[in-house]
């Protein structure tokens, strides 16, 4: 790495970008991966222990209503009286999340329903976008299982957002994100028997995508693109941590195999032209998924393309400025040829002629317009006009001796030795004489665009 001085305040502010720059292929892999890792953990909250739903009872002050259900068909409202009694489970924004005595109906309410009583409880605050994703396939076995029951969807997936009473029964609208063949993200509403076992379930649109992940995959990185209710930590909590979090985790296939050809052995046999192509394909495809997976978040397609493209364009630059063939061809090692010496050759004479225009002489000139009305293609109209013609060019000859010397540049591998050479001319002398001049009739025919 080059060592690095600072000699202006502009030299101090640009100082870190400058040193990342100038960091070894690897190292910046170690960077990225380090980010990555932390940003799971914010997004996982392994630095803090996630809340749990209140179970504090307050009387409503006022009359109002409590939503119990928000898709399609299971839209519905149960009638909050003044003086009843409910239980808060959290806050999320303006709304409080509260449900009856008895748990035959759970929704969102406006805290005007309770006025200032909630205020100094220390009610949790419910995280508005969480969502646990999940494959169709693995949810429809869950719902088939006849294990399956209420309590354990509330302990071990996610709370039941809406609750409502159906006669003996009850229906539970959830925010798992249930992802179809099609890539669409369904959102189910569950009825249960008294019993609290699955009785069975319909899934509404919720969101509608173009790409699936499928199982395995999407049951894969589940836990690391949903967001759980109550969560300590998330790297949306502000926006230089969203655009980490959108940027840094689509490389890290990329950081990993450069990594591994850090590390040289797990790779060894592996040919460079298969090692070059894989690290192509990861600086662009694997942005590009991840890019996906966030919109499947509920991000804006538009502004992750946007971030996404960038960062695709970004590291595509750094790995084509960090490449020199990447690898040692003999050691394998992950080295950069460094340069150790230039030697020259014996000078040689380059002997030769060239010729030069010196004006030219209009004989004929003719001029054809063509007008080319719109079309389905185009709904403009264009002019174009054909020049041609014959001319007469005048030429000087000189005769011309060149010195040249040969410079060759010699890299070499720090490890084992193994050389390449860059040649380049060098002109110590140019000398050129008049010879003759003479002239020639030439043809000259070319369009030019008026509109």
């Amino acid at each position: 790495m080059k060592h690095l001085k600072i000699h202006s305040f502009k030299d101090a502010i640009f100082f870190p970008f400058r040193l990342v720059y100038n960091l070894d292929i690897w190292w910046k892999a170690v960077l990225g991966l380090g980010i990555v890792l932390i940003l799971a953990g914010i997004q996982l909250s392994i630095f803090g222990k996630d809340d749990k739903p209140s179970a504090e009872t307050v009387a409503a002050v006022s009359d109002g209503w409590l939503r119990t259900g928000m898709v399609d068909d299971n839209l519905d409202s149960a009638r909050v009286h003044r003086g009843d009694s409910l239980r808060l489970l959290a806050r999320q924004g303006h709304l409080l999340w509260a449900e009856t005595l008895d748990r035959k109906h759970r929704g969102f309410g406006r805290d005007s329903l309770m006025e200032n009583s909630a205020d100094g409880l220390g009610i949790p605050v419910r995280r508005k976008l969480s969502g646990f994703f999940i494959s169709h396939g693995k949810f429809e076995s869950l719902m088939s299982d006849s294990a399956t029951e209420f309590d354990i969807l509330e302990h071990e997936y996610i709370h039941a957002e809406y609750l409502k009473s159906l006669g003996k029964k009850f229906v539970g609208e959830y925010g798992l994100m249930v992802e179809d063949s099609l890539g669409n993200i369904m959102r189910p509403v569950i009825t249960f028997n008294a019993d609290s076992t699955v009785d069975g379930y319909v899934l509404h649109k919720f969101r509608s995508h173009s790409v699936a992940l499928g199982q395995p995959l999407m049951d894969i990185v589940s836990p690391v693109i949903s967001t759980r209710e109550f969560q300590q930590t998330s790297p949306f909590d502000n926006n230089i941590l969203q655009w980490l979090w959108i940027i840094f985790p689509g490389f890290l296939m990329f950081y990993i195999i450069i990594l591994l050809l850090w590390a040289r052995l797990p790779l060894y046999f592996v040919p460079n032209v298969v090692v070059n192509l894989l690290l192509a394909a990861l600086v662009v495809l694997g942005p590009l998924a991840w890019g996906v997976m966030m919109v499947k978040m509920g991000l804006s397609a538009v502004g992750v393309s946007l971030i996404t493209g960038g960062a695709v364009l970004i590291g595509a630059l750094l790995l084509w400025l960090d490449y020199s063939g990447l690898r040692c061809p003999r050691c394998k090692h992950l080295r950069h040829h460094e340069f150790k010496r230039i030697t020259s050759g014996k000078p040689f004479v380059r002997h030769g002629y060239t010729e030069k225009t010196v004006r030219r002489e209009t004989i004929e000139h003719k001029v054809e317009t063509t007008l080319r009305k719109p079309s389905d293609h185009d709904p403009m109209s264009h002019k174009y006009e054909r020049h041609f013609g014959k001319e007469r060019v005048y030429y000087d000859v000189y005769e011309y001796w060149d010195t040249i010397r040969v410079n060759i540049k010699h890299f070499e591998c720090p490890r084992c030795g193994h050389g390449k050479q860059d040649s380049a001319e060098e002109v110590l002398n140019h000398r050129q004489e008049y010879v003759r001049s003479y002239s020639k009739e030439e043809k000259f025919d070319y369009t030019e665009k008026k509109y």
